[in-house]
């Protein structure tokens, strides 16, 4: 065995690396013993993964899964791989903490088998006066009319609304799906006579504790409630908040200073109508071995166990972001990528991830 044991950070954004960095760690070990390894068994195979023995790494990275980060590492020597992570939590909240979660007992990421949350045309009020609806996520043009999200995440959620009298408004809301929410609110309004504008939040978890409303892209009042006088023409509406209880969001609304109709609402508002599916601080498993890839994600893993058994402080990236050493049993199912086999997984880890 190596006197060294090589811990490789390596750093990733979104879901394509756009940067790497990697930083080499040799920590001598006097007594000779791996600091970073994993060893169990897959069905009636038995394996053992230890960095710094033949050729295996500790790799540390955080990505993105649809817009949520992924803190994850992995132990590999390019033939086996075992990677492990946790998807991060409380997404509307200025802070949390997956330390903390950590030391609570951890559950497993189940891959939805039915769509999370459907929005269509017909659901707008004003459905009559609209022709058509031009859906995207992120930037990327996805459906018209009826919009079907599958997958937890966080998305930039884009509505280009088309009406029957030729004109067209296009707003955009962050939409939380299948994510612990800790506030359910609505960005509401009323045209009144003379261009006259009310925009308030209605909500029924969290009491407002600032908020700031910005027309068409310019600061205009923090007012809990927004009174003004618009002109006979579209505007966008903008409310930042934070409630009481450290939810943050941000919500925006299209509305028509002529009284026709032709606004939109706050479709962020849909997320209350999404499936009870959270994926919180639950993790995710993949094996690479013997030219075979499994994983947990895709197996119904409820009642298999995640055990934390230790978790410290290792190291600190060069970057400045800590980096964690797990200690941890685990018992689950994992399913054959390609074959879809499913086989029980136990292992015994010691493992690191890096967190922000």
């Amino acid at each position: 065995m190596k006197k060294y044991i090589y811990l490789v950070i390596i750093f990733f954004a979104s879901l394509s690396i756009t940067g790497c960095k990697k930083d080499l760690i040799e920590e001598p070990q006097t007594d000779e013993s791996p600091v970073f390894k994993i060893e169990g068994e897959l069905g009636q195979e038995s394996f053992t993964a230890c960095a710094g023995d033949d050729g295996f790494l500790m790799s540390t990275f955080i990505k993105q899964v649809n817009g949520v980060d992924f803190f994850a590492g992995s132990i590999s020597n390019g033939d086996v791989e075992f990677e492990m992570g946790f998807f991060n939590g409380n997404l509307d909240m200025t802070s949390s903490s997956l330390t903390n979660e950590l030391a609570e007992d951890i559950f497993f990421a189940n891959q939805p088998v039915a769509p999370l949350l459907s929005i269509s045309k017909d659901d707008f009020p004003n459905s009559s006066l609209i022709s058509s609806i031009n859906w995207s996520l992120n930037g990327i043009v996805v459906a018209q009319d009826n919009l079907v999200i599958s997958e937890p995440g966080r998305y930039l959620v884009g509505a280009k609304v088309n009406f029957f009298d030729g004109t067209n408004a296009t707003i955009e809301n962050e939409l939380i799906v299948g994510y612990h929410r800790n506030v359910f609110s609505q960005l509401r309004h009323f045209m009144g006579q003379n261009g006259h504008l009310k925009a308030w939040i209605d909500e029924n978890t969290s009491e407002v504790q600032a908020i700031k409303w910005y027309l068409d892209g310019q600061l205009v009042s923090n007012e809990l409630i927004f009174n003004t006088i618009v002109t006979p023409y579209g505007h966008k509406i903008t409310a930042i908040i934070d409630f009481e209880n450290g939810t943050h969001r941000t919500k925006t609304i299209w509305v028509d200073g002529s009284s026709q109709g032709k606004f939109i609402d706050d479709f962020s508002s849909f997320e209350s109508l999404s499936s009870a599916v959270e994926w919180d601080y639950k993790s995710k498993i993949s094996f690479k071995y013997k030219g075979q890839t499994y994983s947990s994600i895709s197996v119904n893993n409820q009642s298999s166990t995640f055990e934390v058994l230790g978790i410290q402080h290792y190291s600190t990236s060069s970057q400045g972001k800590p980096i964690y050493k797990i200690i941890a049993n685990i018992n689950c199912m994992m399913k054959n990528t390609i074959s879809n086999e499913v086989l029980p997984f136990n292992a015994l880890t010691t493992f690191a991830i890096e967190i922000k």
